[in-house]
């Protein structure tokens, strides 16, 4: 997911702080404007449409347009029409506006969701945030999702790789609160993932529970075979 935040002051003195989700295909205009979404207010060497950026989709990458006339993009400055792309390999990007100046920051964070099989019929809403939904490679997981008939292995796994560990009506919440229109999406995000009734039942394990012991396998079960190793045991 790309996370797009930063903060300005107002009128009473206190700092207003923004942060939202960027969605695929979408342009968001930051500036003055009170139009834009991302809207900065009590600066007037901020442009009203300062700059533009837009996430499409190719590689992960973000392209910036500058329309400001003071715009810096990791301590360069961009000419007014100016455009520039970076990917996720960069981490954080600092971008910096007007005389001030204002600091935004563009950070990706990795998303990659483990999800029951049958709970995958749609997920393009979460995709366009730029979430990555599996049903096979357990070991690239850094959350999983589990139903009430799901084996115990993503369990397991989880449980021993300190893995959030959350229900199906997590997936309803998601879709339902972060949508890429947001612009509290630090505050949205941390209720969810610290609302207990989201999480699916866990407890502290120790990191080698299985070891010592030795498991018979029957088939070829990938994520059983992860979970029994990650928890020091062998099959």
């Amino acid at each position: 997911m790309w996370i797009l935040r930063y903060q300005y002051d107002l009128e009473d003195g206190n700092l207003k702080h923004v942060s939202c989700c960027l969605r695929l295909g979408e342009t968001y205009n930051i500036g003055r404007s009170s139009k834009n979404l991302l809207n900065i207010k009590n600066d007037k060497s901020i442009s009203r449409q300062h700059v533009s950026i837009c996430w499409d989709g190719k590689d992960r990458q973000l392209k910036l347009i500058n329309q400001g006339k003071m715009t810096a993009v990791s301590e360069k400055y961009l000419k007014m029409g100016e455009s520039i792309s970076f990917g996720k390999s960069m981490g954080t990007v600092l971008v910096e506006l007007g005389t001030k100046p204002l600091k935004m920051q563009l950070q990706w964070m990795d998303s990659i969701w483990m999800v029951p099989q049958g709970s995958r019929s749609d997920h393009s809403a979460l995709e366009e945030l730029g979430i990555e939904v599996l049903s096979s490679e357990l070991s690239r997981a850094n959350l999983i999702v589990i139903d009430e008939q799901q084996n115990y292995s993503r369990w397991l796994y989880g449980l021993v790789k300190r893995i959030p560990l959350m229900n199906l009506e997590f997936l309803n919440v998601v879709s339902q609160k972060v949508s890429g229109h947001e612009t509290e999406f630090d505050s949205i995000w941390t209720k969810i993932m610290n609302d207990g009734s989201l999480r699916y039942k866990s407890w502290e394990v120790q990191a080698q529970v299985l070891q010592n012991l030795e498991f018979l396998t029957v088939g070829k079960d990938e994520d059983t075979s992860l979970a029994i190793e990650a928890a020091g045991g062998k099959y």
